[in-house]
């Protein structure tokens, strides 16, 4: 459509074409995180660039979807806090890192050493939010979000940046190009929650613009080792290792009633052997064009190929539980493979995805498996097995888990106590037979080594 035509149909029937375009653009995000099948058609219907939606469809759908999709700033001032007490900015886009974040918040609030929080949340993380912290204002001034940021660090100073990872359009880009020019914030820091790679903001080709960073947070050594990879100009003696930021939400201590509860909601006998498999999402920010487009379909059918080998020698019957990446906008087509394929009598295919919680479905299981997921790293410290679904066929999970990591880091995955690397279906058939004879054991956190992590973190950016 040209673009004069695009402009005057579009004034002609009330819309914006900035939003029109930014739906547009962003569309494949925005199906991310919807899980309405009336919101997600809508979306479909507006990034059509022949289909214009009609108003009623805008009004009802469009606006609202898009003001959860944006960018928002949330505050919170507190009564009483100590003299010198410290006003902390954060920054949160998708589930990992509002994980780590939501933790440290809370943190924060309960800590004298923290008189106020203003938080910059986007996508997942800003559709979650107001649930996790009804008592944040929200602030909207009708300016943009930099203006309306600019104008709360001007009334009330901000002392301390965190700024956390995100895959695409995050809100760290502000904090990490502008936190300290903009917003007179005295030091800035990084989380990095999980064990892929700096994502987003770093990936833009201009980091020599970015403002200094005071310190990175992470995991443990192989997170580091990662970021030594990634980031190798960065100081060693920045990076602080913390121990796992988001395992306060892993909720070790309901794993019982999680497992009880949500078997029994998804129809699975307690004697059954469950392998969770988790949705990838690939794409946004990676030069990932040597990757099957199909990865994850392709990836789950070998998958149940392997469990199915499996399941001849299980007589207390196997179930594959599939849960879908929450921002894959492909979601649907992964959730309906287990209709399409014949599965041997002793398994069966059950869909994991929302409303079920993931610590339901993780518990739920007696082995997670994703392509490269970060539960991966995560699953033995919930008491879980887990396997790198890195099948070497052409575009599969081999090659994401060679461009993610080198030779070096991957033998170090090998050594990690309760996570495999299955190069093969074949291979894959091989490790359940084993880890369903092998209970993993003393692997799981426990109470104390949860809160240190968080507690670690504020200690630092606190002082």
């Amino acid at each position: 459509m040209p673009e004069q035509f695009e402009k005057i149909r579009t004034e002609k029937i009330g819309f914006r074409a900035d939003e029109i375009s930014f739906i547009k653009k962003n569309s494949n995000e925005i199906l991310g995180i919807l899980d309405d099948p009336e919101e997600r058609e809508a979306v479909k219907r507006i990034s059509e660039e022949t289909l214009f939606p009609d108003d009623d469809v805008w009004q009802k759908m469009g606006r609202g979807i898009l003001e959860r999709f944006e960018t928002k700033i949330f505050e919170f001032e507190k009564k009483e806090a100590d003299k010198n007490a410290k006003r902390v900015l954060v920054t949160s886009d998708n589930p990992g890192s509002f994980g780590a974040i939501k933790n440290i918040i809370r943190a924060l609030e309960n800590d004298s050493r923290c008189k106020g929080i203003v938080a910059l949340v986007s996508g997942v993380a800003g559709k979650q939010f107001t649930g996790e912290f009804p008592i944040f204002k929200k602030i909207h001034e009708e300016r943009t979000v930099l203006g309306d940021i600019i104008e709360v660090s001007k009334n009330e100073p901000i002392d301390v940046a965190l700024a956390s990872v995100s895959v695409k359009n995050g809100p760290e880009g502000l904090v990490l190009f502008g936190a300290k020019s903009n917003l007179g914030v005295s030091k800035t820091f990084f989380l990095f929650e999980g064990y892929g790679t700096p994502g987003g903001t770093f990936l833009l080709g201009n980091n020599e613009r970015m403002e200094s960073i005071d310190g990175i947070f992470c995991n443990d050594e192989f997170a580091k080792k990662i970021l030594g990879q990634r980031m190798p100009e960065y100081p060693q003696e920045k990076i602080h290792i913390c121990g796992v930021l988001s395992s306060e939400g892993f909720e070790l201590e309901k794993a019982e009633s999680y497992r009880e509860e949500t078997r029994r909601k998804l129809g699975i006998d307690s004697n059954a052997f469950v392998v969770l498999y988790l949705g990838d999402l690939f794409s946004d920010g990676k030069d990932e064009g040597f990757l099957d487009p199909d990865i994850d379909i392709k990836t789950l059918e070998k998958t149940i190929l392997a469990v199915s080998q499996f399941s001849h020698n299980n007589v207390g019957g196997v179930v594959i539980i599939v849960r879908p990446h929450p921002r894959d906008p492909q979601k649907e087509n992964l959730l309906a493979i287990g209709e399409k394929i014949a599965l041997p009598e002793n398994l069966s295919i059950r869909k994991g995805a929302s409303p079920l919680s993931f610590n339901g479905v993780a518990y739920a299981s007696d082995v997670i498996v994703s392509i490269q997921g970060t539960e991966n790293f995560f699953a033995p410290l919930r008491g879980k097995p887990s396997v790198f679904l890195a099948y070497n066929d052409l575009g599969l999970g081999g090659d994401a888990l060679r461009q993610a990591y080198d030779e070096a880091l991957i033998e170090e995955i090998r050594q990690i106590r309760g996570i495999s690397i299955a190069s093969s279906s074949e291979a894959l058939t091989g490790i359940l037979e084993k880890v369903s004879k092998e209970p993993l054991v003393g692997t799981k956190l426990d109470t104390k080594q949860m809160h240190s992590a968080t507690g670690a973190l504020i200690d630092i950016i606190l002082v």
